[in-house]
């Protein structure tokens, strides 16, 4: 916040939509994943949140031309691996 403050820059036209836009999916993103965690285990729902690196990973590759290097698809590989793993062994453990 210190930084933001000397440095502002107030958005002006389609910035303010964009804002706005992103508030209101924040908030029903918000309201679905609590409705998924009260209808569902939390051991199952849990592990899916980490899904958001596979999206953001696209979206940056989609929207702003970034190409990851090794050492981000080596932790993105660990994320995903880790929830893979996690979801077999509750599975195994739901036997």
């Amino acid at each position: 916040i210190g930084f933001s403050f000397f440095n502002w820059i107030t958005p002006v036209g389609m910035e303010w939509l964009l804002l706005i836009a992103v508030g209101i999916l924040t908030q029903f993103a918000q309201v679905y994943m609590t409705k998924a965690y009260q209808s569902s285990e939390i051991n199952t729902v849990a592990p899916l949140k980490y899904i958001g690196v596979i999206f953001a990973l696209t979206w940056d590759i989609l929207l702003f031309d970034f190409v990851p290097n090794g050492t981000m698809f080596l932790g993105i590989a660990m994320v995903v691996g880790g929830v893979v793993l996690n979801l077999q062994y509750k599975a195994r453990l739901a036997k």
